[in-house]
């Protein structure tokens, strides 16, 4: 048996995390002490073993090792330990995701906080996008209200100078006599310390939170849920937890870093405006064939629906694909279905939706490619793959290619990750060409511009 466990996941490029990796002798007969080295690979970017993993003994039959890895590069990526046995044990390989930031948007520290809204998570503000000596971050608040809107009800919260990475770590816990109720909040990085929302030294204003502050710890305990622990001013009983809730779709309120903001904005209006058609293109594609689509196919089905061509007479065509003839069209009815639903939903068929799609088969009520496309649009199957929809929507509007499928991984896991769409737009344009390639573009041909 092999566990890993890294500590910090969430970090910004150049800087180290620890990693450590336990072997255990799981046999039910005579056991004995893992020997050999474990080695780390990633799946994209730059990553170096700074202090190396050789095992040694923690007990008769477990050994762990501790590495220290630094990352080059920002990107969202899965880390590989792979435990090379120089004994008579089994090679092991084990897999843990990791987000490095390098941009100007909020980037989330724990990858479940802000849908969840886990107490006592962490988020990670700014990556290294607020680099410098006399770099200040802090946050502002209003009752309701967005801050920026509202400047006269924005209140500073706190302010920090930043690390020397560009980057602060914010933990959502609260003082005992911190007021309940909704706010609305705006993390910023000013080249200074400022007063005011509308100070001329904040360079990047992120996009608007909600913050939910409810009822202390010591009531929520008492009704049986779980609570934080709080900040050493207060006691964990009395600690109010705070729920942090975010619009995907929000832009931030001020940009300078990187690709500004109203650039970004530009971009991103214009993913929006192909993706409803894109991505019908690229599912109902992955949905046939399984992988990812080659773009002239992309570009030339994308063309099509917009000109009011039929899903039908697409998955009619994606039916004739070599794919569909291997991987569907030779099973019976009963795996036709059984496959449909676990290549899409990610489950089996209930006994009811079995017997009636099998049913339709038989009495040709229906045809196959109908049904894997019913399949492939239901609210399942697009709530299931709305992330990886628009990362490729995202490369069909912005880039001339179709990405990799690690690529195409690492930029899905930033939006699964609670990111805003408008930073991983930024960081897959940044991933193709500088900014200064990304301005000069949009200055000559806003609404074409690619790269």
């Amino acid at each position: 048996n092999q566990s890993l466990s890294c500590s910090p996941t969430g970090i910004t490029a150049g800087t180290t995390t620890t990693c450590t990796v336990t072997i255990s002798d799981t046999a039910s007969g005579g056991k004995n002490t893992p020997e050999g080295a474990v080695d780390f690979t990633v799946d994209s970017g730059t990553m170096k073993v700074v202090a190396g993993c050789v095992l040694s003994t923690s007990s008769s039959s477990r050994a762990s090792c501790t590495a220290t890895l630094l990352f080059q590069s920002a990107r969202t990526f899965r880390l590989t330990a792979t435990y090379a046995a120089s004994d008579d044990h089994t090679n092991k390989v084990t897999s843990v995701d990791f987000r490095v930031t390098n941009s100007s948007q909020v980037g989330v520290y724990s990858p479940k906080s802000l849908s969840t809204g886990v107490p006592g998570d962490k988020l990670q503000l700014f990556g290294s996008g607020c680099v410098g000596s006399t770099k200040y971050v802090g946050i502002f608040v209003a009752k309701d209200l967005d801050p920026q809107t509202s400047n006269s009800g924005a209140v500073l919260g706190w302010q920090a100078a930043a690390s020397s990475a560009g980057s602060f770590d914010w933990s959502p816990a609260l003082e005992a006599d911190h007021p309940l109720g909704v706010f609305k909040a705006r993390f910023f990085c000013a080249t200074s310390s400022v007063t005011s929302i509308s100070s001329a030294a904040i360079e990047s204003l992120t996009p608007v939170l909600t913050m939910t502050v409810s009822a202390p710890a010591q009531a929520l305990r008492a009704a049986g849920l779980s609570t934080m622990s709080g900040p050493s001013s207060a006691s964990a009983a009395d600690a109010p937890i705070v729920n942090i809730t975010r619009d995907p779709d929000a832009v931030p309120g001020i940009d300078t870093v990187e690709i500004p903001g109203t650039q970004m904005a530009l971009l991103k209006s214009r993913v929006d405006a192909t993706a409803p058609v894109a991505e019908r293109v690229t599912r109902l594609a992955m949905a046939f064939r399984d992988r990812i689509p080659e773009r002239s196919a992309v570009d030339m089905w994308t063309s099509r629906l917009a000109a009011g061509a039929s899903d039908a007479s697409y998955a009619t065509s994606l039916a004739t694909s070599i794919e569909y003839q291997l991987n569907y069209a030779p099973l019976m009815n009963g795996p036709f279905v059984d496959r449909a639903h676990q290549r899409l939903l990610g489950r089996a068929p209930t006994t009811a939706e079995r017997t009636n799609l099998v049913a339709a088969l038989t009495n040709r009520t229906t045809t196959r490619p109908a049904m894997l496309m019913a399949i492939a649009s239901s609210p399942e199957h697009l709530a299931r793959t709305a992330t990886r929809s628009y990362v490729l929507a995202t490369y069909q509007a912005l880039t001339p290619v179709m990405p990799s499928d690690a690529l195409l991984a690492r930029f899905t896991r930033q939006l699964d990750d609670q990111v805003f769409r408008i930073q991983m737009i930024e960081d897959l344009a940044l991933s193709r060409a500088p900014a200064a390639t990304w301005l000069a573009a949009l200055a000559t041909a806003p609404s074409t511009a690619r790269s």
